[in-house]
């Protein structure tokens, strides 16, 4: 079995959580989820505790815990604590979920699938649309990184959401696909000044100046980074070797001498 992304759709926010359904039968927990605050533009990320059941009716029902003591950083009146059940089959594309509060009062909200994979249908795009998707993609990736991946510079007003698996090939705007950077370094990644290897480590593979090059000589992706992103890196690694095995065999007329 595979982990499963769903957004569940409460009244005021999205929530985004990853479930892997061997892995929570084995005793695994799902410790954090992300919801988007729409009117105030930005990701929130919950620490919780998890429970699972097998349903008689198939699939599992999963609870997760929402504790303020586990939640710090969001102010107490600012959300919901509590409980929410979420009734999950891997072979339906949505379901029923229902949170409880505290004073035991219930609410019922559905569930979608998300894509949960690296790429995205081909069609088109409008722009509202898009702007959207970008905006949620680039606060669930600061809630993930918190600063530019390769420079750790932390000032979000110059940190861009970066695909891997570039939007043009159809990546998606997913966390499992995307990466944190700084503005100027995400030029050079997506100029191809630099690449990054599956285990995380930055090749550069294009001149570029002695300051930029004191950046990104050695760099390494954090470790957790890594893990969320390993299976696109090792796609666009692929691919990119591909690209530079077909232009080996079919060489310029420069490159042939002509």
């Amino acid at each position: 079995m595979k982990a499963h992304g769903i957004v569940i759709h409460w009244d005021c926010a999205d929530e985004y959580v990853q479930i892997d359904v061997a892995a929570l039968l084995a005793g695994a927990e799902i410790k954090r989820t992300s919801e988007w605050w729409p009117s105030e533009r930005r990701m929130v990320t919950y620490n919780t505790t998890s429970e699972v059941h097998e349903a008689v009716s198939g699939g599992v029902e999963i609870t997760l815990h929402y504790d303020h003591s586990r939640n710090t950083h969001i102010k107490f009146e600012d959300a919901c604590w509590g409980k929410s059940v979420i009734r999950f089959q891997e072979s339906v594309p949505s379901g029923v979920v229902t949170w409880y509060d505290d004073e035991a009062q219930s609410v019922e909200a559905s569930w979608d699938r998300l894509s949960g994979g690296l790429f995205k249908d081909a069609k088109r795009e409008y722009y509202s649309r898009l702007q959207r998707e970008q905006d949620v993609f680039r606060a669930a990736l600061l809630a993930f990184d918190r600063c530019c991946v390769i420079s750790k510079e932390a000032m979000t007003e110059v940190l861009e959401a970066a695909h891997i698996i570039p939007s043009k090939m159809r990546g998606a705007e997913v966390v499992e696909n995307g990466i944190i950077l700084r503005a100027d370094i995400h030029r050079l990644y997506d100029s191809g000044c630099f690449l990054i290897d599956p285990s995380g480590k930055i090749v550069v593979v294009r001149e570029v100046s002695q300051y930029y090059g004191s950046i990104l000589a050695g760099a390494q992706l954090p470790k957790h980074t890594v893990q969320r992103v390993n299976a696109a890196l090792a796609r666009q690694w692929e691919a990119v070797a591909q690209q530079i095995a077909a232009a080996d065999r079919h060489p310029t007329r420069r490159d042939a001498g002509g």
